[in-house]
């Protein structure tokens, strides 16, 4: 009996030291967006999301911002910290944004920090602003209560319907991982309002350059397969269409001959007419025009997207990463020598299942 009761002493006080602190909100600061503006070559300003909901049902909720200067993101913590009248905690983050100068310099140091966050989530997502982002978190929005909540359904929806998918764990899988490059949205404040106006394009850590909204719904299907989503474009008789996208799949072939690789994307879209104007009837042969017409820009829109990740020498459809799965004895360092002169054919067919509404 003896033996038996050390044993579970011994147990019990193993287990009442692994029990987690209880946090009480009342005795916290929750961050739910976190953010970055340039102030100098060495210096950037972090700032801190923070809503607060009071506790009487007569006083609106409110964004709060606490904002520091540092030359790393642990000294802007720091500094933070010191600036709240409670601890501040990274676990309902939703959001990590940067300015566009700041992403311009490289942002890896500051993702470095957060990857080392252990509160820190891997789906939430990240976001290049044009402009402030100071101002983007602490202003008062009238379609969310929280600028945090506001940009991160915004973001949601948006990578259904419009723009590639991606969060925090994809950028790093796309910065470490070999052939191919990191990309994020791109965000503007415009009065009352949030607007993405496209694809913030990476060239290792460092934001080289961007693509329009348009440009984004092309990349969103040479990269994946998805549903919604819709495409406009004017007819050889200057009427426009618009086209939903029911769904779509994407096919990548990588084949190499004697040391020279080609690349052949073939994308399917079952669509159906969203809008069409000034045409009275969609049937027959009006629905194999708009049918070949569509493909035919997209597919040249396609080909634009790609020789210009060319042109740039990034890679973030990971085309590179896929070669090494379909091409034996694949070299990543004879890929990315040959990158900007790879041939990649694209082919994008249009199948019109059903109509919509015809002006």
């Amino acid at each position: 009996m003896g033996i038996k009761w050390s044993l579970i002493f011994i147990l019990f006080l193993f287990t009442t030291g692994c029990y987690t602190k209880p946090r009480v909100l009342e005795d916290i600061q929750l961050i739910t967006a976190i953010g970055y503006d340039y102030v100098s070559k060495d210096k950037i300003k972090g700032i801190a999301n923070i809503p607060i909901t009071p506790l009487a049902e007569d006083i609106p909720p409110k964004n709060e911002v606490i904002s520091g200067e540092g030359h790393t993101s642990k000294n802007i913590r720091q500094i933070l910290q010191a600036k709240s009248p409670r601890p501040l905690l990274s676990g309902r983050t939703e959001v990590v944004l940067f300015n566009k100068k700041v992403a311009q310099q490289g942002v890896i140091e500051v993702i470095d920090g957060l990857e080392r966050d252990p509160s820190i989530g891997r789906d939430i997502y990240l976001g290049v602003v044009n402009g402030n982002v100071e101002e983007m978190l602490k202003e008062q929005y009238s379609v969310s209560e929280f600028s945090s909540k506001y940009i991160s359904e915004l973001l949601k929806q948006n990578m259904d319907k419009n723009i590639p998918k991606t969060n925090f764990h994809h950028f790093l899988y796309y910065f470490y991982g070999k052939g191919m490059d990191p990309y994020m949205p791109i965000l503007q404040k415009k009065e009352k309002f949030i607007n993405i106006k496209g694809i913030a394009l990476f060239k290792e850590d460092k934001f080289v350059d961007s693509i329009s909204l348009k440009q984004s719904f092309i990349m969103k299907m040479l990269s994946e397969g998805f549903q919604d989503g819709t495409y406009e474009t004017k007819l050889p008789d200057g009427k426009f269409v618009t086209v939903q996208n029911m769904a779509s799949k994407v096919k990548y072939t990588i084949l190499e001959n004697n040391g020279n690789p080609r690349i052949n994307i073939y994308i399917r879209i079952n669509g159906k007419v969203n809008e069409a104007q000034r045409i009275s009837t969609i049937e027959g042969n009006v629905i194999n025009m708009i049918e070949n017409h569509v493909s035919s820009s997209l597919t040249k829109e396609g080909k634009i997207l790609l020789e210009h990740f060319q042109n740039l020498q990034i890679d973030p459809l990971g085309l590179g990463h896929k070669a090494s799965n379909q091409i034996r004895h694949f070299d990543i360092k004879e890929w990315e020598d040959k990158y900007q002169q790879i041939p990649i054919h694209v082919k994008i067919r249009v199948k019109i299942s059903n109509t919509g509404i015809i002006d």
